[in-house]
């Protein structure tokens, strides 16, 4: 028996052609509405502009906001609901300031509120964001509504950050820096200083135009509003449908961009049935990121162990597929959208968490992990008849 190809054009159209026309009706279809998205986009971008201007003097990062740059900074006002409902002018108003040197983007917030207690549900991290009273900055540094960057304070000054991606709608808090906001509360508002280091931002020099919008949870009125409108069915959060905040002079590429992460673990261990001393193992590795150009990042990890990364959540898993945790380790978020959300949850083709690992969840030796990566089971189409 000999396997070869088989194809039959007459019967692949006969079969196919209803499936084809609904395809390139579908297609054709498509083709306005993302002409009309972009057209939306700039429409957009022209009704919501933050000019943007170099701090007049050093600029002290305490909430305080009597900065003399501050006096005289445009602002960005007039905030909508976004949430329950949208389309109408937030009953409590913000007003937002920017500023830069060369080593920061500032941002000033005055988030007024009748109600000086706010709703607080975690003093942690990059837990709970959206369920307490805060603010967010979302930044789209290239203007291209494809990647950008997600800055959220509480009213009492919790911080987080993430990553933000058009292929998926869920920001990725895994991914980790250094920034800094303080915040402070009044009997009528409260206010917010953040100073963002340029040098973690992924921008081309040169570009005087970002992608901008900013997000108001007023968690004690049950609302969330928002700088730049957004239609209600898409997220606060979507790149899509930012504004436009324009540099008086493009911000220059600020050198010595890298961040050093190094880390010492150590393990014990002892065989109690042959009656052996404790064997002490230290181990120390580094993980870093190189700015290589404006839009080129070098991602290198030395000894990996990841065994300093925050520990994984429990999960109780009641169906038949593996639990599939978030990616944690820095190596491996950098660009992780391109692959990790190929596919549907819970088929990945691609699943980074498997690397280093074999099929059982034990550590492979380095040499080994150079040439294995585990890919799930997937189901291949056979194009070959018998004759």
């Amino acid at each position: 028996m000999h396997l070869y190809p088989s194809f039959s054009l007459g019967s692949f159209w006969s079969s196919k052609s209803g499936q084809l026309l609904s395809f390139f009706m579908l297609f054709s279809s498509i083709f306005p509405e993302l002409e009309a998205q972009t057209l939306d986009r700039h429409a957009q971008q022209a009704a919501y502009q933050l000019h943007i201007e170099k701090a007049r003097g050093a600029i002290k990062i305490d909430g305080d906001l009597q900065d003399e740059t501050w006096k005289t900074a445009a602002k960005a006002g007039n905030f909508w609901l976004k949430w329950p409902r949208d389309g109408a002018p937030a009953p409590e108003q913000t007003e937002v300031q920017c500023a830069y040197d060369e080593r920061f983007l500032y941002i000033a917030v005055t988030a007024y509120d009748s109600t000086p207690q706010h709703v607080i549900q975690s003093l942690k991290r990059d837990v709970g964001y959206w369920d307490s009273d805060g603010f967010a900055v979302v930044l789209d540094p290239a203007n291209a509504a494809v990647n950008g960057y997600f800055f959220g304070t509480s009213a009492n000054g919790v911080q987080s950050e993430g990553l933000l991606s058009s292929s998926s709608d869920d920001t990725d808090f895994n991914w980790d820096n250094t920034w800094v906001v303080k915040t402070r509360n009044y009997v009528d508002r409260w206010t917010a200083e953040l100073a963002i280091p340029l040098r973690i931002l992924r921008y081309k020099e040169g570009q005087n135009t970002w992608g901008i919008n900013f997000i108001r949870n007023d968690l004690t009125n049950g609302l969330y509003s928002i700088w730049a409108q957004v239609p209600f069915q898409f997220d606060g959060v979507d790149l899509g449908w930012t504004g436009s905040m324009h540099w008086d002079a493009a911000p220059r590429k600020v050198k010595g961009n890298y961040n050093l992460i190094p880390y010492a673990t150590a393990t014990a261990s002892r065989d109690f049935e042959v009656g052996e001393d404790w064997k002490m193992k230290p181990n120390l590795g580094m993980d870093a990121k190189i700015g290589i150009g404006s839009g080129l990042n070098l991602d290198v990890t030395v000894n990996p162990d990841f065994s300093q990364v925050e520990i994984d959540e429990q999960v109780v898993n009641l169906t038949r597929f593996d639990v599939q945790l978030p990616e944690k380790r820095t190596f491996f978020l950098e660009n992780g959208d391109l692959f990790g959300n190929f596919g549907i949850p819970p088929i990945r083709p691609f699943f980074s968490r498997t690397i280093g690992l074999d099929a059982d969840g034990a550590p492979l030796p380095m040499m080994e992990n150079c040439s294995q990566i585990n890919i799930p089971e997937m189901p291949v189409w056979n194009f070959f008849t018998p004759h």
